[in-house]
């Protein structure tokens, strides 16, 4: 029987070493909430070597079916050339089946719950790695990039047939 609030984690973090030249995921330190008219947002800001990094997470509202979604905007500021910005996460739970379609779209199956993340392709890249069960979300095309601040965003919300 499943709880109405049970909590089943899917994806975790990468979290980078000392060792790390970048790390795998921004490294938030100070984390923040604050109530917005559109509703909680949190924030998160951290430093690595001389990077800066931000993050903010809010929850909004998919189109007209008004289904619920997370919403994650991340950037790095950074003024060295090999700056390597991405946000890498492990599939937690060993059952489950993910689907890349698209190039832009991932579908988790669990026997809990079915979970679509997705980036605006103009955006960001999504990267589905099977073998190590690990997935990244990178800024699009920042090769050669003159940019100082670099910013990638992706969503994640249940999938709109098992709402």
């Amino acid at each position: 029987m499943r709880m109405q609030n049970e909590v089943h984690e899917i994806l975790e973090s990468v979290e980078g070493t000392g060792q790390d030249e970048w790390p795998p995921s921004p490294p938030l330190q100070q984390i923040h909430e604050q109530t917005l008219p559109t509703g909680n947002v949190i924030w998160g800001l951290g430093m690595s070597g001389s990077s800066h990094w931000s993050g903010s997470f809010a929850v909004e509202a998919d189109g007209p079916s008004a289904t619920r979604r997370l919403h994650a905007e991340l950037a790095l500021r950074s003024s060295s050339p090999n700056a390597e910005p991405v946000s890498t996460y492990r599939v937690l739970d060993p059952q489950a089946i993910v689907l890349q379609t698209a190039g832009n779209v991932l579908e988790f199956r669990t026997a809990f719950n079915n979970l679509l993340m997705s980036v605006v392709p103009e955006r960001a890249e999504l990267q589905w790695l099977p073998r190590q069960r690990k997935l990244t979300i990178r800024p699009r095309d920042v090769s050669g990039s003159a940019k100082v601040t670099l910013s990638w965003d992706y969503y994640l919300g249940p999938c709109q047939d098992h709402v």
